[in-house]
Parts: C-alpha cells; sequence; structure tokens
C-alpha cells in the first residue's frame, strides 16, 4: 500500500501483454516470485476482466501515480466503471477470504468491516 513501503518491502509488478503472447494459464503460471520480487501476468482480455470485475489487483495497477509507472502503453482506465454493487461483493469475498485463511492458519484477526 501506499506509504508503507520500507527497505524490507518487496517489488510487485504486473504485466499485461497482447492476447497472442499469453493465452490463459493457471494461476501458478501467472505469478513468479524471486527473492523479494512478485511479477503476476496476464493478457489484455484477462485484465479487462479483472478490471470490470473491480479485482483490486487490476485496479490499484490502472490507478497508480505516474512515478510508480515503470511503461504504460495501454490506457486501461476507459475499461472501468465503478459499480457500487460490484465492489461491495469483491470487498465482501476478500474479507471473508481472509477470515477463512486466518482460521486455517489458526491466527488471531481483526477485520473492521
Amino acid at each position: 500500500m501506499y506509504g508503507t513501503s520500507s527497505v524490507l518491502s518487496d517489488w510487485d509488478f504486473t504485466i499485461v501483454v497482447a492476447d497472442e503472447y499469453r493465452k490463459a494459464r493457471t494461476p501458478e503460471e501467472k505469478t513468479m516470485r524471486n527473492g523479494n520480487i512478485d511479477v503476476n501476468i496476464y493478457n489484455q482480455t484477462e485484465f479487462i476482466g479483472l478490471i470490470r470485475d473491480h479485482d483490486m489487483r487490476a485496479l490499484i495497477s490502472i490507478f497508480l501515480p505516474p512515478h510508480n509507472v515503470w511503461k504504460s502503453v495501454i490506457d486501461f482506465n476507459p475499461h472501468f466503471s465503478f459499480d457500487p454493487g460490484t465492489i461491495s461483493l469483491v470487498l465482501s469475498v476478500k474479507h471473508l477470504s481472509d477470515l477463512i485463511q486466518c482460521s486455517a492458519a489458526k491466527k488471531t484477526c481483526k477485520h473492521n468491516v
């Protein structure tokens, strides 16, 4: 999140390629990790779908301040149309997912709803 980075923070990259370069892959093939670098790779169709579904990873990527963008060739912002119902559902599912993960890890989790 903005303003929370430190010398211990990792580097997160989102890469969007043309559809013909990267067909739909398994989740394991879409994410690469090496040390403190995380890379998520999507084709354009997948990424536009994530934007329309109000996926937070995609939305954070398209609304980054310009100084946080390494290279941008396509403007994906026109594909976003705010839908309060969709964003509420996304946040509810994310909250539930976090609770399930905490429960599975037997951790004490505090959430603001």
